[in-house]
C-alpha cells in the first residue's frame, strides 16, 4: 500500500509560531481610543468631586465664624465690622485685610458681608462662580451662577436641592 504524502503548509504554522508577541498598531490604537474616552467621562466627575470636597471644607469655618459673629452681637448689639474684632481661630496661614475679608493659604476667601444682611460668606474657588453663604437668622445657602453647570452640581451636591428662591443671576441650595 502506498502512502500519499503531502507537503504540508507550514508557512502559516511559522508565521503564527513565529511571532514575537507584539501588539499590532491597530490594537495599540484601539486602546489608546479606550483609555481617552473613559478619561474624557471621569475627568470632569473627578474634578466636580474635587471642588465640592473644597466646598464642603468650608462649612466647619464658616459655623466657627458663625457662632463668633452670634457671640459678638450678644456681647455688643452690633455685627463684627472685621475679623480682628471676633474671638475665632481662622485656619492656618490666613491673612486677614481690612473690609471684613480674610484669605486662606488654599485661596479660599472668607468675606463678613455687610452689605448682604450681615452674612458670612466663603468663596472656595476663584474659577467657579460660587459662593457658601450663611445668614444671621441661621439659613445656610450655596449659591452658583445659573449658566454654569459644574458650580450649580458642586452647589446642589453640597445640599442635594433647589432653594425656593432664585434671582436673575444665582440659583441657591439651601444647605440646612
Amino acid at each position: 500500500m502506498s502512502k500519499i504524502y503531502q507537503k504540508k503548509n507550514r508557512s502559516i504554522k511559522n508565521r503564527v509560531k513565529g511571532r514575537l508577541g507584539g501588539f499590532t498598531l491597530i490594537e495599540l490604537l484601539v486602546v489608546v481610543l479606550i483609555i481617552g474616552i473613559l478619561a474624557g467621562v471621569a475627568l470632569p466627575q473627578y474634578e466636580v468631586a474635587v471642588e465640592k470636597s473644597r466646598a464642603g471644607s468650608v462649612l466647619p469655618v464658616l459655623s466657627a465664624i458663625d457662632n463668633a459673629q452670634q457671640a459678638f452681637f450678644a456681647a455688643n448689639g452690633r455685627w463684627a465690622q472685621e475679623f480682628d474684632e471676633l474671638d475665632v481661630a481662622l485656619p492656618s496661614g490666613t491673612t486677614v485685610s481690612d473690609g471684613g475679608w480674610a484669605t486662606g493659604s488654599n485661596g479660599i476667601r472668607y468675606h463678613l458681608c455687610h452689605s448682604c444682611n450681615d452674612s458670612i460668606r466663603a468663596y472656595p474657588s476663584r474659577e467657579l462662580p460660587y459662593y457658601v453663604e450663611f445668614y444671621p437668622a441661621g439659613s445656610r445657602i450655596c449659591w452658583a451662577e445659573n449658566n454654569h453647570t459644574r458650580a450649580n452640581k458642586i452647589c446642589k451636591g453640597l445640599a442635594g436641592k433647589d432653594f425656593s428662591n432664585k434671582d436673575a443671576h444665582n440659583t441657591g441650595y439651601r444647605l440646612n
